[in-house]
């Protein structure tokens, strides 16, 4: 017998991608998987390296959704059987840093509107309609994944999607310019740009909403440093 015949799935790269499909075709469908990686060390993006006695993260920052109950704690509980363990960032989890302004960020959604509020009065009713489409996204995203599971759904999902649309298909620059005036709050609100990688006259609002969303209750970091994660 071939060493490929006493497996059933092999997975090229072990990348934190890799390494998820891997692990839930091995615990949820027990097939037996083999895991093929050219470095000499596992993990992709969870990779560390050590300078001058300081350990340091290649790709990981830090990750929103992960306290207890949480979807993405969930998930990463069920593979890794709850042995990867959590902390979370202490307040202010992210410190924005301008010019002629700092914005600490909190790590509670309802203290996050306030100190915005706080810091632009006049842009009150504007900053909570950007905090309740924020909900309306994240409610359509969570309604996709579940139409994408059961096919009965999609008529409904469709609905949705034409409620939604005007919001999801402008641009973040477009959202923006349309309900705020205050150009330090604008840039405000996107400074977590550079996690998708694009500016506001590019991005889509729909992403920057799923990534707003993603750290609105602050964000956790793996004990023991990103490496654990592999």
């Amino acid at each position: 017998m071939s060493n490929s015949n006493k497996y059933d799935v092999i997975v090229i790269g072990s990348g934190i991608g890799g390494l998820t499909a891997a692990a839930i075709l091995a615990k949820y469908s027990h097939q037996k998987v083999l895991i093929l990686e050219q470095h000499y060390v596992i993990g992709g993006f969870t990779h560390e390296f050590e300078r001058q006695g300081f350990h340091w993260d290649v790709g990981l920052h830090y990750v929103g959704e992960m306290g207890e109950g949480e979807i993405g704690r969930q998930i990463f509980d069920y593979i890794t059987e709850g042995k990867l363990r959590w902390n979370k960032m202490p307040d202010p989890f992210d410190v924005f840093v301008y010019p002629d302004f700092i914005f600490k960020v909190a790590s509670n959604p309802q203290k996050y509107q306030f100190d915005l509020i706080e810091m632009f009065p006049e842009e009150k009713a504007a900053i909570k309609k950007y905090f309740a489409d924020l909900k309306k996204i994240q409610f359509w995203s969570e309604l996709e994944a579940i139409s994408s599971s059961f096919p009965i759904l999609s008529p409904i999902y469709k609905l949705i999607t034409r409620t939604f649309g005007k919001i999801i298909r402008q641009t973040t620059k477009e959202y923006l310019d349309r309900n705020f005036r205050d150009p330090q709050l604008k840039a405000l609100l996107d400074s977590r740009n550079g996690t998708y990688a694009l500016p506001p006259s590019q991005s889509s609002f729909g992403i920057h909403a799923l990534i707003a969303n993603h750290y609105l209750k602050g964000g956790w970091y793996p004990v023991g440093g990103s490496s654990q994660i592999a």
